[in-house]
């Protein structure tokens, strides 16, 4: 009888649906974009590892007002950076890096990139450290460090336009750097772009090289450390802090004028923000749900004035009160569900559509998913309860004679 009821005000129902379902798309279709970008940049940071740590020049402060001070922090030294590797004697993978140039034109013959190629000096140690792999070719030799040869490593999309037209293998190839000749040795696994990191648009050159060619004597060097046990994360920082104060030559009282961050910190920053996102998408839920509940009940209302001669038939034929709260109650309750289904079906297409556009994998928030699906069965009762008792309680006498 519930059922058949929907049936005959179809379109009435179908309204009340739909403003269920958007409420709950506005839920899991947020909810599933927050979850496929969170599984992408779990992905793209988990290839630098748990287990390392960035030490760099420390970001200098500006001071605005009478009282405003600003702090310049010294650059990190190539000595430094190098006095601290020596000196550094905890079990760890250490690479020295520093930037060459963000702004580079690569050109090879008639083909050249845009003018937003980063290049990077490095060692020995700075593919592994940084979780890049290799497509083809290799890494620099002990020999291409030491004398700071001309070679270089190129990133995937800059062998592609550099390359791919004339189809010609660039491993082995000689490019331009800013008017600088490079031997390509190796080109980097395709990476992606997450968060304006994109090491497909990277060059890298022996860090001897990089000295010579690029780097000034006011040029900054960062290192990267990579210890061989997550757990020990944390005293590997604690020891390298005691060293590089030693190496900058700081007292005991002076701050720290370089900063350390560990590789997953960008990442959990990310993930804090995130919670902001989902918190607004709860709200603009909750916020249309409760617009829905009211409709909902509106229309029950109104479907019990209608259908006062119908209650007034069921109950004189031998219905009870019971009998028609429930039978109230589950309309209530069914057009919260096909709507709530509705609504996380698209949710999660929508969600994933948008997911797609930041070229994240596709995910589906199941905990959500569950809980929308209650959250429309409490919905349904709380809006069809006072309707259907109202429906139960009406006086056969009265009902039957109402129209």
């Amino acid at each position: 009888m519930a059922m058949s009821s929907i049936k005959g005000n179809m379109l009435r129902s179908v309204l009340t649906m739909l403003i269920i379902a958007f409420g709950i798309m506005a839920i899991v279709g947020t909810l599933t974009a927050v979850e496929a970008l969170k599984g992408s940049l779990n992905e793209s940071f988990s290839s630098l590892g748990t287990n390392t740590f960035n030490i760099r020049n420390r970001a200098n402060t500006m001071g605005f007002g009478r009282r405003g001070k600003t702090v310049v922090y010294r650059t990190i030294t190539y000595t430094e950076a190098r006095n601290f590797e020596r000196e550094y004697k905890y079990p760890a993978r250490i690479s020295i890096t520093t930037n060459c140039s963000g702004n580079a034109v690569i050109k090879f013959q008639e083909e050249k990139t845009n003018p937003n190629t980063l290049v990077i000096g490095g060692n020995e140690n700075y593919l592994a450290n940084t979780g890049l792999k290799m497509d083809k070719g290799r890494n620099f030799t002990g020999n291409e460090l030491t004398s700071g040869n001309a070679v270089c490593i190129i990133g995937n999309e800059i062998a592609d336009k550099l390359f791919g037209k004339l189809k010609i293998d660039p491993i082995g190839s000689s490019i331009s750097i800013e008017d600088k000749k490079y031997k390509v040795v190796g080109v980097l696994l395709k990476a992606g772009s997450s968060m304006g990191f994109n090491p497909d648009r990277w060059v890298i050159i022996p860090l001897t090289n990089a000295r010579i060619e690029f780097v000034s004597e006011y040029s900054s060097y960062s290192l990267n450390v990579a210890v061989d046990d997550v757990t020990k994360l944390d005293a590997a920082i604690d020891e390298a802090t005691g060293v590089m104060r030693n190496v900058r030559n700081l007292r005991v009282q002076d701050e720290n004028n370089f900063q350390i961050s560990r590789s997953d910190s960008f990442a959990q920053k990310l993930d804090d923000q995130l919670v902001y996102l989902r918190i607004f998408a709860i709200l603009v839920g909750v916020i249309t749900l409760l617009g829905a509940s009211i409709g909902l009940m509106n229309i029950m209302l109104v479907s019990v004035t209608e259908r006062t001669h119908e209650i007034g038939i069921r109950k004189a034929l031998g219905a009870k009160a019971g009998d028609v709260l429930q039978q109230f109650l589950i309309e209530a309750i069914a057009i919260c569900q096909f709507g709530g289904l509705f609504g996380i079906l698209l949710g999660v297409l929508a969600g994933n559509i948008i997911s797609l556009l930041f070229k994240s994998h596709f995910a589906v928030p199941w905990g959500w998913v569950i809980g929308s699906y209650f959250i429309c069965l409490m919905v349904g009762i709380l809006a069809g309860y006072f309707p259907a008792r109202k429906a139960s309680r009406l006086d056969p006498i009265e009902s039957l004679r109402y129209e």
